[in-house]
């Protein structure tokens, strides 16, 4: 084997969602996934995937930001740092130059204008 293929199977690394900091933070809690799970309203089986590092197991990519968000809120752990590792670890980030929906109803001012 060459020193580089040596070097590339050597630097495979699997990146995981750091899950585990969040059942850590959990349990220096004194709370169990299912008392968390009902205080947050939401699947225990989500929580669970989430410390498990199970990403692909959460509903779709809003849903799923939202558990994150709302779970590390609720542990005292940094928000943004879950949403960036889930996005770096998933490749799903909002799609650049999306323009927002216009407003609707934002041409009354505009009707009074013209006598409407």
């Amino acid at each position: 084997m060459s020193s580089q293929a040596q070097l590339d199977k050597e630097e495979t690394v699997e990146e995981i969602f750091p899950g585990a900091e969040f059942s850590a933070a959990r349990e220096a809690k004194g709370q169990d996934v299912e008392e968390v799970a009902s205080t947050l309203n939401f699947s225990s089986s989500h929580l669970v995937a989430i410390e498990e590092g199970r990403l692909s197991d959460l509903p779709n990519r809003v849903f799923a930001l939202g558990y994150l968000r709302a779970y590390a809120r609720h542990l005292g752990l940094d928000e943004q740092q879950a949403v960036a590792d889930y996005e770096r670890l998933t490749g799903s980030t909002p799609k650049a130059g999306v323009k927002p929906l216009k407003s609707i109803g934002g041409g009354l001012e505009e009707q009074q204008r013209k006598g409407g």
